[in-house]
């Protein structure tokens, strides 16, 4: 029965434990969004990029249905995934009516994939790599998660080394697989315009008949020096030798934390109202962009820039500009209220729906709706973004350029 009433997002518990978060949605459209929280971060060292690996291989059947994503286009739906480095995120949109038909499939692939088409998905995978290998932005971010955590397995990139890549067997993709594809690591989030006590029986039919245990996957706790560290990494010359990243280590707290974070990003990021513009103004940069980048157990905030091929990278300039940064109270206003814009849109598409609200769930804990996301916006003061370059001055920071 499609849903008359479409506030009220639900986080439910099925009977075998496995956690569901329940969104509604306006049009015939659905979305599902299956989570596995374990990633890159959670291989031995040696078999780095298992976990993308297996990703390929979740594509190609299982003991009791042909490739995935046929049955996926037959329905006229879409479907992807993505492995970072604690998490990987399968997702689907489909017709409202082929819901259930792809809970099915997916909660059949919990537990009874074939592997088939491991050595072609291998060479896939390493040519992947090869591809990264030939991109300078690529390497300037392999190096800066090398030396940024150097303690634990989050230095290491999400596709992995290429000589790990080739000894990697079958064996250790099934190991992987049993370990961590299971109850213990996985939540499932729904989309959909039909009434939530639809939706559970679905729920229930499917994925509540899962009893795959396995391994909870443990987080590597970032330890923090207990003092300042700065590394700077000077690369040998390549495409383009004039790209760079400058890169700080901040802890991971809450989400009011997270999204502090992140409204000081993005008025770094603002064009011709950044502090970082003065330097463009003067020559000593090109183009410049700021990100924030959110694990579970830090965040990684960068700015990335290009210059002249006659100017060398301004990188004692942009440290002393962002970790003395005063955020303008009008500024930041005008970020939040981009921001709040930002989340309202994202909750016209089923796709952009789940995939936000599985994000939030698996890095905060936090199951809101879009009223929750834009109060949680609207609670930062501008107190919480003045303290960040404090917090700047002291945290571990990388640099990485060319030569």
């Amino acid at each position: 029965m499609l849903k008359r009433d479409l506030k009220g997002l639900r986080k439910v518990n099925l009977n075998n434990s496995l956690d569901c978060i329940i969104v509604p949605y306006k049009e015939r459209v659905a979305s599902l969004v299956v989570v596995y929280n374990v990633g890159s971060a959670n291989e031995e060292m040696g078999k780095t990029g298992v976990a993308h690996l297996l990703e390929h291989l979740m594509f190609n059947g299982t003991k009791n249905f042909q490739p995935f994503s046929t049955y996926i286009d037959s329905f006229g739906g879409y479907d992807n995934a993505f492995t970072d480095k604690d998490i990987t995120v399968y997702y689907e949109v489909i017709p409202a009516d082929k819901l259930y038909e792809t809970m099915v499939l997916e909660a059949d692939r919990v537990e009874n994939l074939s592997f088939n088409g491991f050595e072609t998905e291998r060479e896939v995978v390493l040519n992947e790599y090869y591809m990264s290998e030939d991109e300078d932005d690529e390497t300037l971010w392999t190096e800066t998660f090398a030396h940024l955590m150097p303690e634990n397995p989050y230095s290491h990139p999400v596709i992995g080394w290429e000589s790990d890549l080739k000894s990697l067997k079958l064996e250790d993709v099934k190991d992987f697989y049993e370990r961590f594809y299971s109850l213990d690591n996985l939540f499932v989030v729904v989309v959909s315009p039909f009434e939530h006590e639809d939706i559970i029986k679905f729920l229930e039919n499917t994925f509540g008949r899962v009893e795959k245990r396995g391994d909870k996957a443990k987080l590597v706790k970032s330890q923090f020096p207990p003092y300042k560290v700065y590394i700077e990494i000077l690369l040998e010359k390549h495409n383009s030798p004039n790209r760079f990243v400058v890169s700080w280590r901040l802890p991971k707290d809450d989400i009011k934390t997270n999204l502090a974070f992140n409204i000081f990003t993005r008025i770094l990021d603002l064009d011709r109202t950044s502090p970082i513009w003065t330097l463009v103004e003067r020559g000593n940069l090109d183009e410049f962009s700021v990100r924030l980048y959110e694990y579970r157990i830090a965040n990684v905030l960068s700015v990335i820039g290009e210059c002249s091929p006659e100017n060398p990278p301004p990188l004692d300039e942009i440290i002393k500009v962002v970790e003395n940064f005063e955020p303008d109270e009008r500024v930041f206003n005008r970020v939040k209220k981009m921001i709040t814009s930002e989340i309202i849109q994202s909750f016209d598409e089923a796709e952009n729906i789940g995939i936000n609200t599985a994000l939030n769930y698996a890095l905060f804990g936090i199951t809101e709706d879009m009223e929750g996301l834009v109060k949680l916006v609207e609670s930062i003061k501008i107190e919480d973004v003045v303290e960040i370059p404090k917090l700047l001055q002291n945290s571990p920071k990388v640099s990485v350029r060319y030569r």
